[in-house]
């Protein structure tokens, strides 16, 4: 299939843009764990759905999945194993939320890891990126009540991950600029067509306004329980979904420019590269 075709197939689960089988043996001492959602997870469109189908549905391929939520071999969880030599366990999922109500949410991933011993006292790093879900799904709320749901949820999480992983260290991670930064613009088409390139977007608030609130509030976590914050927003500030083809790492919805995605509106290879090394430079 090509990216372009790609592209088209996968706009219509593009909303999702933003749980598992357990086992039941401890992870390996000093092991990392990743929670979040489908920047973490980045399946392709095709992966996403063959997790979700009954397993009864005979012929569908094997994919990478923890609890019919399929993960990006690639991806960055993947990457920082391979970056920083310990074992990685992911419990990522496209779709998670954090407060929002929603079956796939953080607590469901933290229960998941507790239950398959991958949090545990030798657990030594754990990366949260979530939130950017919730934005959009309670854009009628006003940014305040949004906070403090956040706060809430948040507190929760590492209290939980603490009482089971206490000799972890913790990182909240926000998300890599995806808008023009200042007008909100959403470059959603970079297509060529019979060799010539075409560009085109429409400004988004709520999407910005996810970007700076979840970043917002992910620092504000990171603050009160002394855990990292890793700022990718301010290092990809040029890198976003409207830049040139060469700076570019976000993906548009239609697109057969930007290479390596997976699904749109996503980071591409480079763009994992990058808020892996971000990650791993705070281990």
């Amino acid at each position: 299939m090509s990216k372009f075709q790609k592209a088209l197939s996968a706009a219509g689960i593009a909303a999702l843009s933003f749980g598992i089988t357990p086992m039941a043996s401890a992870a390996p001492a000093g092991n990392v764990v990743t929670f979040g959602d489908s920047y973490f997870a980045n399946p392709t469109v095709e992966d996403y759905w063959i997790a979700k189908a009954p397993e009864q549905i005979p012929g569908l391929p094997e994919v990478q999945q923890k609890n019919g939520c399929a993960h990006d071999p690639d991806g960055i969880p993947a990457k920082i194993g391979k970056k920083s030599g310990r074992h990685v366990d992911d419990y990522s999922c496209a779709g998670a939320v954090l407060y929002t109500p929603n079956a796939n949410n953080l607590d469901r991933q933290i229960e998941g890891a507790i239950r398959d011993g991958a949090l545990n006292p030798q657990t030594s790093f754990i990366a949260i990126q979530i939130g950017f879900n919730d934005t959009y799904n309670n854009a009628v709320n006003l940014p305040s009540v949004r906070e403090g749901w956040w706060k809430d949820a948040s507190d929760a999480a590492v209290h939980k991950i603490r009482a089971h992983a206490p000799n972890a260290r913790i990182a909240f991670v926000n998300y890599p600029t995806i808008s023009h930064p200042g007008d909100s613009k959403q470059c959603l088409i970079h297509v060529n067509v019979a060799g010539q390139n075409i560009d085109a977007g429409v400004p988004a608030f709520w999407i910005e306004q996810g970007e700076i609130e979840t970043s917002k509030y992910a620092k504000q976590a990171a603050d009160r329980h002394q855990a990292e914050f890793v700022d990718v927003r301010a290092m990809t500030t040029d890198r976003h979904e409207c830049a040139p083809d060469d700076k570019r790492i976000i993906a548009g919805a239609i697109d057969n420019r930007t290479r390596d995605y997976n699904l749109p509106v996503h980071l591409n290879g480079e763009g994992k590269e990058i808020i892996a090394d971000a990650i791993v430079a705070r281990m």
